[in-house]
């Protein structure tokens, strides 16, 4: 499954969009610049790892969506985040 990530920061309303991959039922990041996938927290952007940080917590809906479902993940200090569970 492919996750389609919108985060909105809540201090300047800056947008960041990225996809997450669920691979052997781990989610994964794929990183261009190493060519390979990485655990999300793993991540070298600053920015998509806080908010990768929180979508790996337990609360987070991401852990039981199906494809096509959509979820609002609002519990970080920091930013909005929106899921799109896809094939």
């Amino acid at each position: 499954m492919k996750y389609k990530i919108t985060a909105v920061n809540t201090n300047n309303n800056e947008v960041i969009e990225f996809e997450l991959e669920k691979i052997d039922d781990k989610l994964a990041y794929y990183d261009a610049n190493l060519e390979k996938y990485v655990h999300p927290q793993e991540v070298a952007d600053n920015v998509i790892r806080e908010v990768n940080n929180n979508l790996v917590l337990v609360n987070s809906p991401i852990h039981a969506m199906e494809v096509g479902e959509e979820a609002e993940f609002n519990q970080s200090m920091t930013f909005n985040i929106s899921i799109v569970c896809e094939e």
